[in-house]
């Protein structure tokens, strides 16, 4: 049974344009999350500031002191190994325009790897049926 080379060759052709534009939409996502980082890095440096209040001067010998902050009416210690990154991460999933930019970025992945199997099926049907 003869294929209609030209019809299946547009059949691919249609579906790596359709893999070009989910790409895009995809790379426009990582953008935007790599944006929102960035955002949420700089406002917790600065909430970070403004927990921390004006600067103190301490006297040489209460160096040895840990630092203390008021937060929410409660006396703490804070480490000085607490990493803003992590503070930062979690600010990170809570986020939720940045879970579904997250949601969509999946969805674009799993667009493409269907895509691209559609492809490499339509392309293995049309060589296969070259060489018989």
């Amino acid at each position: 049974m003869p294929i209609d080379t030209e019809q299946e060759t547009e059949k691919i052709r249609a579906l790596e344009r359709e893999k070009v534009s989910v790409e895009n939409q995809r790379f426009t996502v990582e953008d935007d999350m790599n944006s929102l980082r960035k955002q949420i890095e700089v406002l917790d440096g600065v909430a970070g500031q403004i927990a921390a209040g004006p600067p103190k001067v301490l006297p040489a010998s209460s160096e040895s002191l840990p630092n203390m902050a008021r937060r929410h009416s409660v006396v703490e210690s804070i480490a000085p190994s607490e990493s803003s990154q992590g503070i930062s991460s979690v600010t990170f999933l809570s986020n939720d325009d940045a879970l579904n930019n997250l949601t969509k970025f999946l969805t674009y992945y799993e667009q493409i790897e269907a895509l691209e199997r559609q492809i490499d099926q339509l392309r293995c049907g049309y060589e296969y049926d070259s060489v018989k």
